[in-house]
């Protein structure tokens, strides 16, 4: 069949294909076509060369990297630009997080006051931006995060001496606050000159002499940055000048020592450590001060003459080599205590110090209650501290420690006044006046009112067995020290000037030995007597000491530098003289 077909094709079809020239068609087509399609492998070719080759890192998979905490904030606002940039990166940013995780993360991390403002928000996607803005609107206030930034930088103290660590605070802290206010939009480039001036201020003598040095070549004020400059390089000064620890040796460098000079250090150590630890009245290896024998055994100083100890700690060593900076607690002279009566100076009973000692243990036993009130005071820059006072109506002034008038860095003004105390006896001079805005906790009420700054105000600290719980007659009042049962140091003292203005209508009385509750502007105060501690209150020592007054002392030493009243006898040859003086020389009128 085959062979017929190829037969006919012969025969028959190829006169027809030569005739219409088909195999020429074709023939050019393929060619066509070929040419087209090297053309593109050409040009595919050249795009594939000139591709960037692929880093073979990029190809790896990626390394398990720790996993980021969400930041934090505790409703400073000092605080609220990191944590706002920080919250918005991780968290607002991203297209995966849904709204209720929004917000759900949100409220995991903020703290304190800006918890409390959402809180009462219900968990829904769509109060997520509720949430953000009620915090932005609160927080994004550039005039409290400018003085806020200050507060904590003025909060600095000063450098007394030279010190590293000193000086990185202050430079640390320097970057923050630059970084803060540049990061809200407030940048230094206005107040550089306040700024260098205040962190010169805080630099101790040696580092500001220091610094004048590198800036007195020009007249101009020195920058921001010439001062950083100055800071970086007297850090690493002052760090490369700090004495170097001293590691411990190693076992290794232990073993490489000589044999001979550790087995000699190793047996005085021994050696030293055994004396040391030794009584001195039977060669125990325990201290003489704990020995039985030698508590009971009278008089002690003889003894140590004896052994050659030392009279202050009974120690094996001089007294003049004696290391211990206590004395007697009598006399403070040195000589232990138990030894005072042998060294005791004789002298008038009447005249000389006496000690009393008087211990008292009773199961029950009353407490007088003073009126104290817990009040808020405002600093120079309107923060606010809590501060313990005490209502005292006796006192003509008010007062206030030096400790808060410092942490409030209050303006101060000389004051010429001396506190007078029982019997008019002179106690302390105030060391200046301020003015004091303080508020009440538990009303509206805001008072303004001077006081003198004094060291310490009072010593008094109530020891209540009893919060109040069994006291009915004060159980439901608003106090202004509801913690009055705490020994917490009174830090103001309102006088009579401010008690007057903050006494209201309102008294009551309870049962005996419970205090009396008077209604103020600051709330219920409590005062009288109450119960104490009892039951297993230890044991009280007084000490009573007589001694005489500074000005008898005065007056005995200049008796003793006046000439005596009674001549002194003359001999023979100064009696001639004077009675010859006597008949020979009259005074004239």
């Amino acid at each position: 069949m085959s062979m017929d077909a190829d037969a006919l094709l012969r025969s028959d079809v190829r006169p027809r294909l030569h005739k219409k020239d088909f195999f020429g068609l074709v023939k050019e087509s393929f060619l066509t076509q070929r040419g087209t399609l090297l053309d593109l492998a050409l040009s595919l070719k050249n795009s594939v060369e000139q591709t960037e080759p692929v880093e073979a890192g990029a190809l790896q998979p990626r390394r398990t990297l720790p996993r980021i905490q969400l930041p934090s904030f505790s409703g400073k606002y000092e605080e609220w630009p990191a944590f706002r940039d920080l919250f918005r990166s991780l968290i607002t940013q991203d297209p995966s997080v849904s709204g209720v995780e929004r917000l759900h993360y949100l409220r995991t991390s903020v703290k304190g006051e800006a918890e409390q403002l959402i809180r009462n928000l219900p968990t829904t996607g769509d109060n997520f931006d509720r949430a953000w803005s009620m915090l932005a609107d609160h927080y994004e206030n550039k005039r409290l995060l400018v003085r806020s930034c200050f507060s904590t930088f003025t909060a600095i103290p000063r450098m007394k001496n030279e010190s590293a660590a000193d000086l990185k605070h202050i430079f640390h802290g320097m970057l923050s606050t630059v970084g803060t206010l540049e990061g809200i939009g407030r940048p230094i480039s206005d107040c550089t000159d306040l700024l260098v001036h205040l962190v010169v201020e805080m630099l101790d003598p040696r580092s500001r002499r220091e610094w004048e040095t590198s800036v007195s070549d020009t007249s101009e004020p020195p920058s921001y940055a010439a001062l950083k400059t100055f800071l970086e390089r007297r850090m690493r000064t002052l760090e490369a000048l700090q004495p170097a620890k001293t590691e411990p040796p190693s076992s290794s460098s232990s073993k490489a020592a000589n044999t001979a000079s550790r087995s000699a250090i190793s047996h005085l150590a021994q050696k030293t450590a055994k004396k040391s630890g030794r009584c001195a009245m039977y060669q125990g290896d325990h201290y003489i001060l704990f020995c039985g024998d030698f508590q009971k055994k009278q008089p002690k100083e003889e003894f140590a003459e004896a052994k050659q100890l030392c009279l202050n700690c009974f120690g094996k060593h001089q007294l003049t080599e004696c290391q211990s900076k206590k004395n007697c607690a009598a006399c403070n002279a040195r000589h232990h205590s138990s030894t005072h009566n042998a060294y005791a100076p004789p002298g008038n009973p009447s005249i000389a110090a006496s000690t009393l000692h008087v211990q008292r243990r009773t199961d029950d036993r009353a407490t007088v209650l003073l009126a104290t009130a817990r009040v808020d005071i405002a600093d120079r820059w309107g923060t606010r501290f809590s501060v313990c006072a005490l209502i005292d109506s006796g006192s003509e002034v008010s007062l206030i420690t030096e400790a808060l008038a410092q942490l409030l860095r209050l303006s101060r003004s000389a004051a010429s006044v001396t506190i007078l105390g029982i019997g008019g006896q002179r106690a302390v001079s105030a060391n200046g006046r301020v003015k004091v805005h303080l508020s009440s906790r538990t009303t509206d009420f805001t008072m303004h009112l001077t006081a003198l700054v004094l060291p310490r105000i009072s010593a008094y600290g109530v020891r209540v067995k009893t919060a109040g719980g069994e006291w009915p007659h004060v159980r439901d009042l608003p106090l202004a020290d509801p913690d009055f049962q705490a020994a917490d140091p009174v830090e103001l003292l309102l006088g009579a000037d401010a008690f007057f203005q903050i006494i209201e209508d309102g008294l009551r009385k309870g049962g005996p030995r419970a205090p009396i509750a008077q209604r103020t502007t600051l709330g219920w105060i409590l005062s009288g007597v109450v119960d104490g501690v009892k039951d297993g209150a230890p044991a009280l020592a007084h000490q009573c000491t007589v001694d005489e007054n500074l000005s008898a002392l005065v007056s005995r030493f200049w008796e003793q530098e006046e000439l005596p009243h009674t001549p002194l006898p003359l001999t023979e040859d100064e009696q001639r003289c004077e009675d010859l003086f006597v008949d020979t020389h009259t005074r004239t009128p």
